[in-house]
Order: structure tokens, then sequence, then C-alpha cells
């Protein structure tokens, strides 16, 4: 286990620097049991001045007869540089990064991917966007519903 901690979510708490020792001392005399509360709690209410965040998508095709284009996805919450890692997926397609802007805080991935995921969907399928930036996930987002 590393001496400090790496968790976005354990680094937010307010109390981590007073509270977490370095070296565990036990458990009933360090304070790591309440840091660790205090960071559970923020993953439980998605914190967005701690975890990144889909605001908006936009461009998104749910038709199979429809081409898709590209798909820009709006950022917020805790920002993201140029560079942070980002993976995303629509249903179980992996998407591909075509730019990202750090400046508008948006991510736009390819059309390619997009078709794929929808062609592969039934009709009236829901797929969920999934993105993790820096190894965080964003709160998933359901798109429309799949048309013919």
């Amino acid at each position: 286990m590393p001496a400090t901690p790496t968790s976005k979510a354990v680094l937010a708490a307010p109390n981590v620097t007073s509270q977490w020792h370095l070296k565990r001392l036990h458990r009933r005399l360090d304070d790591r049991d309440s840091v660790l509360e205090t960071a559970l709690q923020l993953i439980e209410e998605w914190d967005a001045a701690v975890f990144p965040v889909i605001i908006k998508v936009a461009g998104f095709q749910p038709s199979k007869v429809a081409t898709s284009g590209n798909v820009v996805v709006s950022i917020g919450g805790a920002d993201f540089t140029s560079s942070s890692t980002v993976t995303a997926t629509l249903g179980s397609t992996t998407l591909t990064l075509s730019s990202r802007s750090t400046n508008d805080q948006t991510l736009t991935f390819a059309g390619a991917g997009i078709e794929s995921a929808v062609t592969a969907a039934t009709t009236g399928d829901q797929l969920v966007l999934a993105i993790r930036i820096d190894n965080v996930l964003c709160p998933p987002v359901a798109l429309t519903p799949i048309t013919a």
C-alpha cells in the first residue's frame, strides 16, 4: 500500500492532511477510518468539485439508418488536462477519442465507433455512455433509445 493516499476521494477529504498518518499505528489510535468515511461519502454524492461529470452530449444519432457523425461531450466538475487519459465506451463498444479541448472542456469521439455501437444494438435498446478521465468514472449517461 502506498505511503500517501492516491484516491481522488481520499485526497479531497478535508481532514486528510491532519488525520491520515503515513505510518499506520493502530486502527483505534489513528484517524484513517474517519478520512475513509468522508471519502466514501464524496463517492456516494459524486461531488462535481472532486470528480468529472458529463454535462452534455451533442451529435448522437440513435437511428440505425442514419450515418453517425462525431459526438461531442461537454465535461464539468473536475477539469481534465491535455495529458489526461480518457477512455470511453458506448454500450459494449470502445470509442476512439478524436480530439479534446481543455479550454472548452469537451471531448470529441469518432463517428465510426458511435455508428458501430448503434448498429450492434437492437431497436429499442438504450445505450449507456461511460467515460473515464484519469481512471475516474464520470457518472454514466443513458442516451436516447435506438430507433429503426
